[in-house]
């Protein structure tokens, strides 16, 4: 089984090429053992047994042009040092090194020295989370800026020197205050030599007789949205087989390679205009990259690249021991679509990233919610004239439709009254004569639920049914616990 390598490139049918951004690896198996790959038999031998058959994965890829380019730095200390790439339009620094082996990091402010580095998951749950996350200290970093007038990208590395040892944030005023002349008894004023201040590593190294090496990608834009079914040429195939694997295989199944694009290619847009650009500026100065509200904390965590994990509900509330703190409650779902108990690789990246963002006073405690499990009963009168086995199949489509988990949220209740209106609002309905929400737990018919369990009774208050805090309720088995009865 090939391992697809990142950088193979594909192309449309209308000449825009696409670069694959991840390896596929087509022989990578789940927790379970199985093959994440699609596979289906294509020919059989006599015996009927497979003799060939196909294997599908889907990747990732962005349009756009890779390059590569080389500056030399000479043997001078340039604090801020600048360097600007030869292409316009770059949408993407994808690695900046120097021939001494330093990596040079983006970073949104040279005050940032730390930056997050995407680690393959090993662990078991490498199926749910397929990245860590880790978090590293980043002394070589830059920013880039572009300018409107020509398109060009430009680099601004660090003010500091890696020939000078520094220990300190801020250095020593001792160190760097200029020396008093005049007067011994009195002075004015404390003065530092600003200058000193640029040798430290507060904001940065700068590159010095080195060699710096970049690659990027530049090109897109709204001309590179294609739809689908349209990309379909390999343009440049990059692959690793194993060493065991005979050449005649290798370029048997090279040959045999296929790509489509079932999704419309989309994201590509013309830049920004002057008023576009003014409004953005102006929200993005009020968020402050920080959490404070909890409207930040939610979008902060759904902005995690989700290669780090996926939250699929989020669940925020004051923490009733603890005023200054903040307990977030997530959940993540299997790939069947059942709510599961976020991994822990999950929850390592989240305590990661969003520990960036928060106000140096305050905690977020992030624990498992609990998933309440529900059944519905109910009997109805029908109408002599309606089909009764019909009418039930359109109340319990209309009941799963409403209970369907992708419209609650944690904490939300269920409200009785929506799910009778359903049931006697449906046409052939006369009469509704029996209606109950159950908690369902354990094992039953070989069907698996949580083990939470609550009294619904106890929890209803007004025609609605509450969860306790940090609860969602899910129909994990909607065709088995929606149950009608017609009269």
């Amino acid at each position: 089984m090939p391992i697809i390598k990142m950088g193979t490139l594909v192309s449309s049918k209308n000449g825009v090429k696409f670069e694959l951004l991840e390896d596929l690896n087509f022989a990578k198996t789940d927790s379970q053992g199985n093959v994440i790959a699609s596979y289906e038999t294509r020919t059989s031998d006599t015996s009927g047994n497979p003799s060939t058959f196909s294997v599908k994965l889907t990747g990732v890829c962005q349009s756009g042009i890779t390059s590569a380019e080389s500056f030399i730095v000479p043997d001078t200390v340039q604090p801020f040092r600048t360097i600007t790439l030869g292409s316009p339009n770059v949408v993407e620094i994808i690695h900046v090194s120097d021939s001494d082996g330093n990596t040079y990091y983006q970073v949104d402010a040279l005050t940032q020295d730390v930056v997050y580095k995407r680690v393959v998951n090993i662990d078991e749950d490498s199926d749910l989370v397929p990245e860590n996350i880790e978090l590293i200290p980043a002394p070589y970093r830059f920013i880039s800026t572009t300018s409107r007038q020509t398109g060009m990208t430009t680099l601004r590395f660090g003010g500091g020197s890696a020939d000078t040892f520094d220990n300190d944030i801020i250095p020593d005023p001792s160190e760097v205050s200029l020396p008093l002349y005049g007067s011994k008894m009195t002075f004015s004023r404390f003065t530092i030599d600003p200058n000193s201040l640029l040798e430290t590593r507060t904001l940065g190294i700068s590159p010095r007789n080195t060699t710096i090496a970049v690659r990027y990608r530049a090109g897109g834009g709204i001309s590179h949205n294609v739809s689908a079914n349209q990309i379909a040429t390999v343009s440049t195939l990059l692959t690793e087989f194993s060493s065991t694997t005979s050449a005649s295989i290798v370029t048997s199944i090279r040959a045999s390679v296929e790509i489509d694009n079932p999704l419309p290619a989309s994201g590509g847009e013309a830049a920004m205009t002057l008023n576009e650009l003014r409004a953005t500026a102006l929200a993005f100065r009020n968020s402050q990259s920080r959490i404070v509200t909890k409207e930040d904390l939610v979008a902060r965590i759904y902005t995690m690249p989700s290669n780090f994990g996926r939250v699929f509900r989020i669940g925020i509330r004051t923490n009733p021991n603890n005023p200054l703190s903040t307990e977030l409650a997530i959940l993540s779902r299997s790939s069947d679509g059942k709510l599961i108990i976020s991994p822990d690789s999950l929850k390592e990246n989240l305590r990661l990233y969003v520990n960036q963002f928060r106000l140096i006073s305050d905690a977020i405690d992030i624990i498992d919610a609990q998933v309440f499990n529900v059944k519905i009963e109910y009997g109805v009168v029908v109408d002599t004239v309606a089909n009764k086995n019909l009418t039930i199949q359109n109340i319990n489509s209309s009941l799963k439709e409403y209970m369907a988990i992708e419209n609650f949220q944690i904490d939300q209740p269920i409200m009785t009254s929506d799910l009778v209106n359903l049931i006697i609002n449906t046409d052939g309905v006369l009469s509704l004569v029996d209606f109950s929400v159950l908690n369902i737990v354990g094992d039953m018919d070989g069907r698996t639920y949580n083990t939470n369990s609550f009294s619904i009774a106890s929890n209803t208050d007004r025609g609605m049914i509450y969860a306790p805090a940090g609860g969602i309720f899910e129909v994990k088995y909607p065709d088995d616990d929606i149950i009608g009865s017609a009269r």
